[in-house]
């Protein structure tokens, strides 16, 4: 069976490629910081123990990457922990990040690293693959991946890119709340499991409030500043209103398949980010750039979390009091990481 790259993660690998080459042309002889890979790989000693059946299934895997590897890298894609070829996962993602040189490319891919275990997150959920193990794991990497994003868009925020660090705050900020009441409806065979848990999904929690402390930081310092361009303060408005546009016909074409509540939450959302999106419009109009900005950039994170919403990802928090674990069976699960893991690097996991 052939797994293709989507688009969007074609572009990508094109983009991170074409930026590797012009850093580091031949006549500078840079390229060789880069390719010794020895500090961030495992070290492979040839003695017997390298003969074990899990290290033999590691090794093939890792050199069927360096040697043989698109099909088997684009296969990894969709992997999870404890499946096969969820070690080439984790090699090609460590190869893509050792590719990101600026503080905003570097912010962009932790915040892309929290997605994907986010989205391993629901797929194991949703298949009862749920540990103990994977659970501390997965508290582990997001607490990583949230270390080294900040530090990033502190960076920024100091080379005074507090736009675009704005716009990865938002979508890291809509990733975690995605996942804030997790625990809302889940099934009642989850219950027991629910009722242990509480406590990690008010870890949660503390991420997600966390990065929105984050970006309303960056939105003060817009605001105060006012040194947003006209050109993009326009740029983003188009964004806002294609983004309007995408989800819009989404939540239209995908109804029969979305529960109710789903949409109308969606919706209700939707409504919120064309109010944005009005007022963005508004301070366009009258110079005031920063604010416009500000109101155009929520514009396009309510959307986002209404697309979100209208998928699932978000369930409306249980009254108080409620019993955890009562409900429909649905949306993602707080729980994740992978066992037996190399150290983390500021490039994978």
């Amino acid at each position: 069976m052939q797994t293709n790259l989507n688009p969007k993660d074609k572009n990508n690998i094109r983009e991170e490629l074409a930026s590797f080459m012009e850093r580091n042309s031949m006549k500078d002889n840079r390229f060789s910081q880069y390719i010794n890979w020895k500090p961030q790989l495992p070290s492979l000693k040839l003695n017997m123990q390298l003969f074990m059946p899990t290290k033999m299934i590691s090794l093939a895997l890792l050199l069927a990457v360096i040697f043989g590897g698109g099909a088997t890298a684009y296969a990894a894609e969709d992997s999870l922990p404890d499946e096969i070829l969820y070690p080439v996962k984790n090699i090609t993602e460590g190869m893509r990040g050792w590719m990101k040189f600026s503080s905003e490319s570097k912010a962009g891919w932790q915040a892309d690293l929290v997605e994907r275990r986010l989205d391993e997150l629901e797929k194991l959920y949703e298949d009862g693959k749920i540990t103990e193990e994977q659970k501390n794991d997965f508290q582990q990497k997001i607490n990583e991946r949230m270390d080294f994003a900040e530090k990033y868009l502190e960076a920024m925020k100091d080379m005074g890119m507090a736009g675009p660090a704005l716009g990865i705050a938002s979508r890291l900020e809509n990733s975690l709340k995605a996942r804030e009441h997790i625990f809302a409806k889940v099934g009642d065979q989850f219950e027991k499991l629910a009722e242990g848990d509480m406590g990690f999904a008010e870890k949660f929690k503390e991420k997600a409030d966390f990065m929105e402390q984050k970006r309303i930081e960056l939105e003060t310092r817009i605001k105060s500043d006012n040194t947003i361009p006209k050109e993009a303060v326009e740029g983003i408005m188009k964004m806002a209103e294609n983004k309007i546009t995408e989800v819009e016909k989404y939540i239209s074409d995908n109804q029969t398949k979305m529960v109710q509540e789903d949409i109308d939450n969606a919706k209700a959302k939707l409504d919120e980010a064309k109010d944005a999106y009005d007022n963005g419009k508004e301070k366009l109009g009258e110079e005031k750039y920063g604010e416009a900005f500000i109101e155009l950039q929520n514009a396009h994170r309510l959307t986002q979390l209404a697309k979100m919403i209208s998928m699932g990802k978000t369930l409306p928090p249980k009254p108080e009091g409620a019993p955890a674990g009562k409900g429909p069976g649905r949306g993602p699960g707080p729980f994740g990481g992978m066992k037996n893991t190399p150290e983390t690097t500021e490039g994978s996991n």
